[in-house]
C-alpha cells in the first residue's frame, strides 16, 4: 500500500467545467511513479489513454480530461514511485451552453451590483456566481439541464427561477424589505 495521499488540485467538483479541462492531483508522502504507461484514466465507464498527454512531476500530475456534456463520473489510476497503485474518483459537469442574466427592478429597470448564482438542480453545490453589471450577468460553459438562477442585493431584494442550458432569463427582484426587529 502506498504511503502517499493524493488529493485532487482545487474546487473543480463544485464548478462547471469546459469540456476540455485539465484536472491535476498532488501526492504528498510519496512521488509519482514517472513511468506514464502506467497511469489510467476512465470517464463514465469508458478507458481513455493519457500516457502522452499527462505531465508528471514528482509530486503533481496533470491530466489533460475530455468530458461530454453533463455529468462525468471520472476514476483516474496512479503509480507511486515504488509502483503501489493510488485511485481516485470524482464527478465533473460540463457543458458548452451560454446564459444571459437579465436582472430587473419591480420597474424593469436594470439592477446592478446584484450577487448571480446559477445552480444545478441535479448538485446544487456546482455552481457559478458573478455580479451584475448593467443588470446583466453572463455565464459560459454550462450544461444543457436544469439550471437555478438566482439573484440577490445588498438591500434584500431577491429572485429565483429555473431554465435550461443556455438562453437568455430575465429576473424581476422583489423586495424582502427589511427584517423585522420585533423579538418573536
Amino acid at each position: 500500500e502506498s504511503e502517499g495521499i493524493m488529493t485532487l488540485v482545487g474546487n473543480v467538483e463544485n464548478e462547471f467545467q469546459p469540456l476540455f479541462p485539465t484536472i491535476s492531483f498532488q501526492l504528498a508522502g510519496a512521488e509519482f511513479s514517472s513511468d506514464s504507461t502506467l497511469y489510467g484514466l476512465f470517464i463514465n465507464g469508458r478507458e481513455i489513454i493519457i500516457s502522452s498527454f499527462i505531465n508528471i512531476t514528482p509530486n503533481q500530475i496533470d491530466i489533460p480530461v475530455p468530458l461530454t456534456r453533463g455529468r462525468n463520473e471520472i476514476e483516474v489510476i496512479a503509480y507511486d514511485d515504488a509502483n503501489y497503485v493510488l485511485t481516485e474518483e470524482l464527478t465533473l459537469w460540463a457543458g458548452k451552453e451560454d446564459l444571459n442574466v437579465l436582472i430587473r427592478d419591480a420597474n424593469n429597470l436594470p439592477v446592478n451590483d446584484a450577487f448571480v448564482t446559477v445552480s444545478l438542480s441535479d448538485a446544487p453545490n456546482v455552481q457559478k456566481s458573478d455580479t451584475s453589471f448593467g443588470g446583466n450577468s453572463f455565464f459560459r460553459g454550462l450544461p444543457d439541464r436544469t439550471l437555478i438562477v438566482s439573484a440577490v442585493t445588498s438591500d434584500n431584494r431577491t429572485a429565483t427561477a429555473a431554465t435550461v442550458g443556455g438562453g437568455t432569463i430575465v429576473l424581476e427582484l422583489i423586495d424582502l424589505n427589511s427584517p423585522s426587529n420585533i423579538d418573536n
